[in-house]
């Protein structure tokens, strides 16, 4: 019998904004020149359960092909299949091949945005470890936060597929979070100390970039261990607004 690929392209062919669907074949015979199997998505939670059912049958190397959301799905499932569990050695290797609107982590990492290039990246790079943060049950690589820029995402549209159109939805979400959110006391345990503060907004951050490349936290390095805090104060509307830029 023949043994299976040690590699896998999960695909969420949808990915990206301004492109429709992704070029399935053409990443098909990409991903074969390499011995690895391509496996597309048709719902949400479909990448997280490909992923751990992949892991789970000894799958070597995972790539997540599209976005941020894309990446975050796949690295759930491995999450699931309990790699954090095991020795570094004996973990399966993720990598990314950048098909997303924004695309922030992969561009943190540098990795190549050329979907030829980053599947090659991908079994021919160097291996780097970085880090991850958890929320409860779920992981993320950017940042996970509360306030305005949560009220924003609850006032935003169903995404578009078109650039500018997310983009001014974006700006109209904003918008109407800024003028409707108001500043509120928040309580954090940070290294062992309690702290309380008014904020428009709390930002935890493995890494520099979130949402549409803002840089909220442009010093947060992703492979250091450590979480950085950004806290937006309580202000005055107008002074907030021109702090934005």
């Amino acid at each position: 019998m023949q043994s299976q690929p040690t590699g896998v392209v999960l695909l969420n062919p949808a990915s990206g904004a301004s492109r429709g669907a992704n070029d399935t074949a053409g990443l098909t015979e990409m991903a074969a020149a390499f011995g690895t199997r391509l496996r597309t998505s048709e719902k949400e939670g479909d990448l997280t359960a490909m992923a751990r059912a992949e892991v789970e049958a000894g799958c070597r190397l995972i790539i997540a092909g599209g976005g941020d959301d894309s990446v975050r799905e796949v690295l759930l499932g491995m999450d699931q299949a309990g790699i954090f569990d095991r020795p570094l050695e004996q973990r399966p290797q993720f990598g990314i091949i950048p098909l997303g609107t924004f695309n922030n982590f992969a561009r943190y990492l540098n990795l190549p945005l050329d979907p030829k290039a980053a599947i090659a990246c991908a079994h021919e790079g160097v291996l780097h470890n970085i880090d991850l943060g958890r929320a409860g049950k779920q992981l993320f690589t950017e940042s996970v936060g509360v306030g305005v820029d949560v009220a924003a995402w609850q006032a935003f549209p169903t995404e578009s597929a078109s650039m500018f159109r997310r983009l001014w939805d974006g700006a109209l979400a904003a918008a109407k979070a800024i003028r409707l959110f108001k500043p509120r006391r928040y309580f954090l345990q940070v290294d062992g100390r309690a702290q309380s503060f008014r904020a428009y907004h709390i930002t935890i951050a493995n890494s520099s970039h979130f949402s549409a490349g803002f840089a909220v936290a442009p010093h947060a390095v992703v492979d250091d261990g450590l979480l950085d805090l950004c806290i937006i104060p309580a202000l005055s509307k107008l002074p907030f607004i021109l702090s934005i830029p």
